[in-house]
């Protein structure tokens, strides 16, 4: 049973690495049939974009080990789909980058992690199995590193891969948990 499938990537970048990963997420996300990908930088969002999402990413810079101000303020504004549970059971997954190896990256991821947890997302990470995954990402998320990376290479083609994994990975369990709400309603 086919069914088309909505993706949403929020993203807060400074220096243009998180939205490098942004876009990498987003063309793994395409790459799953009959999908729709919308890519936002944070400033550009509205909770709103959301509300048709069937897997939603957020990501974020590292900031002194969590995410950015700005993000942070655009979750803040995703109080009122709190409220009406409108984000429950939807698919979400986190990225990140910093300018150091780490740089507390699991931190931010966390801080990422934690609202969707909140709204009653379902939190998608990496594929555990994948050995690009345990060097480049973490679990929970992508996380990538611009410290030995020249201007126009940051993230690396191996990091962005990774985050193409994730955005693949995301969407095809978005689409897998929609097919078995539609049977199950029929």
């Amino acid at each position: 049973m086919d069914v088309a499938l909505s993706a949403v990537v929020i993203y807060h970048s400074v220096h243009g690495h998180t939205e490098r990963l942004a876009q990498a997420i987003g063309e793994g996300a395409a790459e799953v049939e009959d999908t729709t990908v919308t890519v936002k930088g944070v400033e550009d969002a509205s909770p709103e974009d959301l509300l048709p999402a069937d897997v939603v990413f957020w990501g974020s810079p590292t900031h002194f080990g969590l995410l950015s101000t700005a993000m942070k303020q655009f979750i803040d504004e995703t109080i009122g789909l709190f409220r009406t549970g409108s984000l429950a059971n939807k698919v979400g997954s986190v990225f990140t980058s910093s300018g150091a190896i780490h740089g507390d990256q699991e931190f931010a991821l966390w801080s990422l992690v934690v609202p969707m947890i909140q709204h009653g997302m379902i939190i998608v990470g990496l594929e555990p199995q994948d050995p690009a995954n345990s060097q480049l990402g973490y679990h929970f998320g992508v996380g990538a590193s611009s410290l030995h990376h020249g201007a126009d290479e940051r993230p690396d083609q191996d990091e962005l891969a990774v985050a193409r994994a994730m955005g693949r990975r995301a969407t095809l369990l978005a689409g897998q948990l929609k097919r078995g709400r539609v049977a199950h309603a029929t």
